[in-house]
């Protein structure tokens, strides 16, 4: 197994930057106690003993290296509906692609997206926001 292989297939199930590295690290403690626990073990899902710390290292490099899309949203996704986003977001923009994830409620409802240090705001609030003149003058008018 070489670092790409051990990459694409730490990706298969994983879509985030951070699962893809807790799932990197799940399978290096897998093959600690496989290789290492015992002299007779030479090879764990076709890691070869001397190989393993070196391929392990160069996949949590490449994974550490890859530029995620962070996604922000009102609330928390359940499980399966992250990894439909996950497999959407792969059909577009290929299958090496990452994202990250988080909560913010002041957004109300919608998202915002950085990636590469652009920022796309899609929310509830930034439109409330962006339409408060109109809004005090509606209630101005109505309230005087």
């Amino acid at each position: 197994m070489t670092a790409d292989g051990l990459f694409s297939k730490i990706l298969e199930n994983n879509y985030t930057k951070s699962s893809a590295l807790a799932a990197l690290a799940n399978y290096a403690n897998d093959v600690n106690k496989a290789l290492f626990k015992s002299k007779d073990a030479q090879e764990f899902e076709g890691l070869k003993r001397e190989d393993a710390k070196k391929i392990i290292d160069e996949t949590k490099v490449k994974i550490e290296k890859s530029e995620p899309l962070f996604i922000t949203l009102a609330t928390q996704l359940p499980d399966d509906k992250i990894a439909d986003l996950g497999a959407k977001i792969r059909k577009m923009y290929g299958r090496e692609f990452l994202f990250e994830l988080s909560v913010n409620t002041a957004l109300l409802s919608g998202a915002q997206l950085v990636y590469k240090g652009r920022m796309l705001d899609f929310s509830l609030k930034n439109k409330i926001d962006a339409s408060r003149p109109q809004i005090l003058e509606i209630c101005k008018k109505y309230l005087s």
